[in-house]
């Protein structure tokens, strides 16, 4: 989420903000104890909103790749990560594809043909669907995937 965020931020459809606060005003906080109560705020610039019609698009496949370029990869090599991330890319491919799918089914369909490296399904399902759930429009819910295209 905090990637789609932060691609959303550079293409200026959205605006980004660190706030820091203090519920007790007898106490002065320190900057560190400040910066531990920091909250992200995302909000819609006030040139967006001055028409009372709010659009945000950005195309899904410039989405999907700002976020896979946030996402950080497991992997003791370059080409490694780049397999891994591959096979994220071709696991929401395939999801968006289908709309849905289960846990199973990225397993039995993707793996395969997307290894990235990894011996066991299981092992490389437990790399791709934290990541997976990271990208625009992805959602699970115990073992169902769905994304709004």
């Amino acid at each position: 989420m905090r990637a789609t965020l932060s691609a959303l931020v550079e293409r200026d459809a959205l605006s980004h903000k660190a706030v820091h606060g203090n519920d007790d005003a007898e106490r002065r906080l320190t900057s560190e104890e400040l910066s531990d109560l920091a909250v992200d705020l995302w909000y819609l610039p006030a040139d967006r909103v001055a028409g009372g019609t709010v659009v945000v698009t950005m195309e899904d496949e410039e989405a999907v790749e700002a976020a896979l370029d946030e996402l950080s990869f497991p992997g003791a090599s370059d080409l490694m990560r780049e397999w891994r991330r591959d096979a994220v890319r071709a696991a929401y491919e395939y999801l968006h594809d289908r709309h849905s799918a289960t846990d199973a089914d990225f397993v039995e369909e993707v793996y395969p043909t997307q290894p990235a490296g990894y011996a066991t399904g299981e092992a490389w399902w437990d790399c791709v669907a934290p990541r997976l759930a990271e990208l625009p429009d992805v959602e699970s819910d115990d073992g169902e995937w769905r994304v709004d295209t």
